[in-house]
């Protein structure tokens, strides 16, 4: 379809390299490289590189050129989300250059006036064209020829900050009317072109059905053993969530901290803790979904592994920030005291409950050795995780290592954007610079080992028995 091909080699030894090429209308392609996983009870260290957020919009991919020239001996690369961008010119965020443009052949209007200022993917075509701008890139092609990809999604596959078959683009507001979106920003057919282009050029092994629609069409959450010191389990945090608990549109709440109508400030980003907290205890809103999570939750306690590696795409660590800890902000803010805030909700911050159930449920089987590998937010940060945040225990149920992004830009490059001037929040932006690794440090002691806002990049695992 759409000149991709998917071969599904069998009989492969295990544990060992595979070079291949192909032969098409008198054309040969470079001869690449992939690597089999070792036998289930092979006591063999396991090395992979963590990567996520390729935004290509006016980006340049200086991490994957710094990859390569690691010359890392790699089983696979573990891209945890965020593989394109469905936007193609999002001033919140890309900034467009001549040799990093996309022209989508249709494309929709997702700003607030309609006025073309912001132009995303709507169609087939149009998420097939931004895969094969993204697929050009020479860069990408060589880490690709070099290294067998062990791929997730997360939410700009299709729209940013998207649950189910819904986009938040437009905050609840319709732009024509100015009043209330009817809909709710629902696009089946969107969302089912979006998986049908990811699934035409991914190279991951699972099974599409073009002949159902969402979520019935594709099933990504999965898992896969290599050697006796991992498992990996790969989970799909889009397809089955609750939508985020504040509505976006109109309508202030002052207690979670939602100031304007038609916001995702204090619906899903800065999230005031204590107006939330209750809320959430109350509406338990789930973020796997019941069928994935008794799948994940029953393999989990089941593997063998040593390591038990859960590819995850947001951030599973509590992550607050106490306003008043940056410089300059007073004790009360906003007529509260104190102001701790979530800084963002569509991560698991949203799904708290359900986050607690699934810590809880490993911690109760004794699973050993929980290693949490994520991406999407655009900075790398270590963290030990626990049932319950606010009263961390001892010994964690497991770590989390994140990563930066590949060049979308860093969660201290969008504060800087995505906080509107006219927010009451806007104080935080200034306060923000040069302090929020430390601020975020306090805020979340102990449990938050290490913090960099402002970073690019991947990282590299090694994994044994140690």
């Amino acid at each position: 379809a759409d000149h991709t091909v998917r071969v599904v080699p069998t009989e492969l030894e295990p544990g060992r390299f595979y070079w291949y090429r192909f032969e098409a209308g008198g054309t040969t392609t470079q001869v690449a490289r992939t690597k089999t996983a070792p036998d289930a009870d092979a006591d063999v260290p396991v090395r992979f590189a963590m990567c996520a957020c390729q935004d290509f919009i006016g980006r340049y991919w200086h991490s994957w050129k710094a990859l390569l020239e690691e010359k890392a001996d790699l089983d696979f690369i573990l891209y945890l989300g965020d593989y394109i961008y469905e936007s193609v010119n999002d001033a919140r965020f890309q900034s467009t250059t001549p040799d990093r443009a996309i022209e989508l052949p249709d494309g929709i209007d997702t700003s607030a006036a309609q006025d073309g200022s912001r132009i995303a993917a709507g169609t087939l075509a149009d998420y097939r064209t931004i895969y094969k701008a993204y697929r050009k890139d020479p860069l990408l092609r060589e880490v690709h020829r070099l290294y067998p990809f062990i791929v997730t999604w997360d939410d700009h596959e299709f729209a940013d900050d998207c649950w189910q078959d819904h986009s938040t683009s437009f905050n609840g507001k319709d732009p024509v009317t100015n009043g209330p979106l009817a809909d709710d920003e629902k696009d089946t057919a969107r969302r089912t072109a979006a998986n049908r282009a990811f699934f035409e050029f991914q190279p991951l092994d699972v099974v599409y059905k073009p002949t159902l629609t969402f979520p019935f069409d594709i099933q990504i959450y999965r898992q896969l053993r290599y050697g006796k010191h991992v498992e990996l389990f790969l989970t799909d945090q889009r397809s089955y969530r609750a939508d985020h608990l504040v509505p976006e549109g109109k309508g202030a709440d002052l207690s979670v901290g939602k100031y304007l109508d038609y916001s995702m400030i204090g619906s899903r980003y800065f999230v005031r803790k204590a107006g939330f907290d209750p809320k959430e205890a109350s509406a338990k809103p789930s973020l796997l979904g019941a069928a994935q999570k008794a799948w994940f939750l029953d393999a989990v306690k089941k593997s063998t592994a040593t390591w038990k590696v859960w590819g995850n795409e947001v951030q599973v660590y509590q992550m607050t920030l106490d306003l008043w800890r940056l410089p300059g902000v007073p004790d009360s803010i906003l007529g509260f005291t104190p102001y701790t805030a979530y800084v963002n909700c569509d991560q698991w911050d949203g799904y708290r409950s359900e986050r607690a159930e699934i810590l809880d449920a490993l911690g109760k089987a004794n699973v050993q050795n929980l290693l949490v590998c994520t991406g999407d937010i655009h900075s790398f940060y270590a963290a030990e995780l626990h049932v319950d945040f606010d009263a961390p225990q001892a010994k964690p149920v497991g770590v989390e290592y994140v990563t930066a992004g590949i060049s979308s830009a860093s969660l201290k490059a969008l504060m800087e954007k995505f906080i509107p001037p006219d927010s009451p929040l806007r104080f935080v932006v200034d306060a923000w610079t040069g302090a929020a690794d430390q601020a975020l440090l306090d805020s979340n002691a102990p449990f938050l080992r290490y913090a960099d806002t402002d970073a690019y990049g991947f990282a590299l695992m090694s994994v044994d028995g140690s």
